[in-house]
């Protein structure tokens, strides 16, 4: 009977750890939208990975998330900012094309993303121009959280209170910048 049920308790384990894979989001659309129709875009998966729950054909997973930028072109987000909490994600342009190959303009109104509590963003090979916020880090805010920048270039973004391109704040976490071009990235004045 013992010996049965330490087999039984063996199995679960490997069911549940066979289960237990990071999540993999390929996106093969340009297209910003969430409805179900069956595709994943770069805005299902982003909302995928930061909060668990599925997005139309992203599904949501609890483990450290990967969204590769498969489509050429340009994504446009104008649908606002994500913010994502204890998490582990990157979002890799696929390194089959250079980084100029696949753009994201967030088009002068948010930030890409708000990773916060012990949080560990990567962003590699691909571009991004074009985020705002009134606050810091006008692409990427890191609250207590690890940034990594890989061949990656950032232009013409914009903050009001320091950071315009990414800020990373609180004490005890790294910022690891390698291959990264900034241009016309800015802070602006607060208009308030």
């Amino acid at each position: 009977m013992r010996s049965t049920l330490v087999r039984c308790f063996a199995l679960l384990s490997l069911l549940i750890a066979a289960d237990a894979r990071p999540a993999t989001y390929t996106i093969t659309t340009l297209a910003e939208d969430t409805a179900n129709n069956g595709n994943c875009t770069l805005r299902e998966a982003l909302l995928a990975a930061s909060t668990d729950v599925t997005n139309d054909a992203c599904v949501g997973d609890a483990d450290p998330d990967t969204i590769v930028l498969e489509a050429l072109g340009t994504y446009i987000l104008m649908a606002g900012a994500i913010a994502s909490a204890n998490r582990q994600l990157t979002i890799r342009g696929d390194g089959d094309h250079a980084r100029t190959s696949y753009v994201v303009n967030l088009g002068g109104a948010q930030r890409l993303l708000h990773v916060l509590g012990n949080s560990s963003l990567t962003l590699e090979n691909f571009t991004v121009i074009n985020g705002f916020v009134a606050g810091q880090g006008g692409v990427v805010l890191a609250e207590d959280s690890d940034l990594t920048l890989r061949r990656m270039a950032i232009k013409f973004s914009a903050a009001t209170d320091g950071g315009g391109a990414a800020f990373v704040s609180h004490g005890g976490k790294t910022l690891d910048v390698a291959e990264t071009s900034f241009e016309q990235n800015s802070i602006l004045a607060d208009q308030s």
